[in-house]
């Protein structure tokens, strides 16, 4: 996990996919500005510290999913960030396991989701396992929100409860 980071501040996550590229969600690339003040830190697990393990790069340039549409944020939401530099790999900063391009990931199946996100403790990294839910379950779920989302541009996985998430 890597934090973007605008003028020194988190702003939103992403994930190492290579030494010099970074995915994120293209709804964090829309400020037309962003590149001027754009960086990367990895190694990073408490925003408030500052820590041993950190590298900081600036981002070279922004690709947006062609089809992501700022009215429709949640579709295509992806987009990858070419940093100026790369990574030094270390036991603190690893790229992600990739699967390979015609994977499946069947219902159930257990994948881990991180961020910061906005719980008691935002500032320090968080980690959970949740199981992949069925396209059928996944799009019941995404027709009852206010704007929907299609489907097939996204991975469900969660609770059928609820409850806990990367941000709790």
């Amino acid at each position: 996990q890597v934090s973007l980071k605008r003028r020194h501040k988190h702003f939103c996550g992403g994930t190492i996919v290579s030494a010099q590229w970074v995915v994120t969600a293209a709804h964090c690339t829309l400020d037309r500005n962003l590149l001027q003040f754009l960086h990367v830190t990895a190694g990073v697990h408490d925003l408030r510290l500052r820590e041993n393990s950190e590298q900081t790069l600036p981002v070279k340039s922004v690709i947006q999913h062609p089809k992501f549409d700022p009215r429709t944020p949640m579709n295509y939401d992806i987009a990858l960030l070419k940093l100026d530099g790369t990574f030094n790999f270390s036991s603190s900063v690893l790229p992600a396991c990739l699967p390979h391009p015609r994977e499946k990931f069947e219902a159930g199946y257990i994948c881990t989701a991180c961020g910061w996100g906005h719980g008691l403790l935002p500032q320090v990294l968080h980690e959970v396992n949740l199981p992949v839910l069925s396209s059928r379950k996944c799009s019941r779920e995404l027709s009852t929100l206010k704007k929907p989302i299609q489907g097939d541009t996204i991975m469900c996985a969660g609770f059928p409860d609820g409850g806990r998430d990367a941000c709790q």
